[in-house]
């Protein structure tokens, strides 16, 4: 494939990504995209250690544990909390990428291989900046969309 077939393959699937609109003219990116994968079993966790906080909280009114010990306990459940939240937030990324990667597969019969790569790496960088249209990041910075540094976008 020539030079010029690449790019032009490449601004082709930008204008794709850009338009963000299904065949019934749906939003195809959505901010609920992220809670494609499910993170019921994220709420509960989270729920699970608020009651262990409240509980041992609990047991200090109560008089079975020392302060020090609430302390200690309240501070470890916050680090799990937060390595927990942290945790959350990187998998509500790449299951957003997969939900948007997926509706975007649907918008045409057939994609090559070679596209699928392009239109994933399209989409990770949509997915970060909403706000921006790619067409317009595009014409401000070509060398910013060959397929080498599109292909780098797929593994940062």
């Amino acid at each position: 494939m020539s030079e010029k077939q690449t790019r032009d393959e490449i601004l082709d699937l930008i204008q794709l990504v850009d338009r963000s609109r299904d065949a019934k003219g749906k939003p195809l990116f959505r901010r609920r995209d992220a809670f494609g994968g499910g993170f019921g079993w994220a709420i509960f966790i989270i729920g699970t250690l608020f009651s262990l906080v409240i509980f041992f909280g609990l047991l200090y009114d109560f008089g079975k544990i020392s302060l020090v010990d609430l302390m200690v306990l309240d501070f470890t459940f916050i680090t799990v909390l937060l390595t927990f939240l942290s945790s959350v937030i990187q998998l509500a990324e790449s299951s957003m990428l997969e939900v948007r990667f997926k509706k975007a597969l649907g918008l045409r019969p057939s994609f090559t291989e070679n596209q699928k790569l392009i239109l994933k790496a399209l989409i990770k960088i949509k997915s970060k900046h909403d706000e921006f249209a790619l067409g317009e990041v595009y014409k401000k910075n070509k060398d910013m969309f060959t397929k080498e540094k599109l292909m780098e976008k797929l593994y940062e």
